[in-house]
């Protein structure tokens, strides 16, 4: 999600109070001297709530102390990586009432006014894909990158052409190619009554609020001494909120073949 170009919004206390818009003027044409009409837009107040999500993992003193710098490095960029995944969950499905953890931001798929598309079924052709880049621009939203699973970008990348017996590769419209095309295994691949279901994540992500309280934070924590580790405990704290809702289209039952 932090690749598709969100808004980054840094955040001075654990609160911060936004106003997006929900409704805008239409503007109007008038002769000289006629008066002008008045009109509506119209604001919400909406509250970034700084949200931890963190993670704890234990190493021996003996690796600690015997390993070089690289090690540790790359065990601190595993942890990162982790974090991230576990960011990109949220932003995406993120449901605090659903899962009754009041702590999670809320994610994408979870507002109630996004554009959808169901039902999507097996790919065979860009079909679905440029319907939905057009659905956005129906709406005067144009979106610049789309989320989905590896299962579904290789279903894509191995489209042929369907003339019989012909095996070369479909050629991709430019409402495909000229998106930002972002894969993450945190798109599930087992939704649905079938199990086998998965969903793309389209939009203008500049319209995403990235809240940032706090960037990546690591931590020893020396509970373990007795049995000779420590533990290294890593934090991030964030919210997210959409600048507008009908800026996003989540496409869904999509399959592979």
């Amino acid at each position: 999600v932090g690749q598709a170009g969100p808004t980054f919004i840094p955040m001075s206390s654990r609160t911060l109070d936004i106003a997006r818009v929900n409704g805008v003027p239409a503007g109007q044409w008038r002769g000289e001297g006629d008066s002008i009409s008045e009109e509506a837009i119209t604001f919400q107040q909406v509250q970034l709530s700084a949200k931890g999500v963190s993670t704890l993992v234990k190493m021996s003193w003996e690796f600690a102390e015997d390993t070089d710098l690289n090690a540790s490095a790359f065990v601190n960029q595993q942890i990162a990586q982790s974090l991230a995944l576990a960011i990109d969950t949220a932003a995406l499905y993120g449901d605090p009432g659903a899962s009754g953890d009041a702590e999670e931001p809320q994610g994408i798929k979870t507002h109630s006014g996004i554009l959808t598309a169901t039902s999507v079924g097996t790919p065979t052709n860009y079909d679905d894909f440029v319907d939905a880049v057009y659905d956005l621009r129906d709406v005067n939203q144009e979106g610049n990158a789309i989320i989905y699973s590896p299962r579904d970008a290789r279903t894509l990348a191995k489209l042929k052409t369907g003339l019989s017996g012909d095996q070369t590769t479909l050629v991709p419209p430019a409402e495909w190619t000229n998106l930002q095309r972002l894969t993450t295994n945190q798109i599930a691949t087992n939704e649905g009554a079938g199990t086998d279901e998965s969903s793309a994540f389209l939009g203008d992500w500049s319209q995403f609020l990235w809240g940032q309280r706090s960037s990546l934070s690591l931590t020893l924590d020396q509970r373990y001494a007795d049995t000779g580790e420590i533990g290294i405990v890593a934090q991030i704290r964030c919210d997210f909120e959409l600048a507008r809702d009908n800026a996003f289209l989540v496409m869904s039952g999509i399959t592979a073949a």
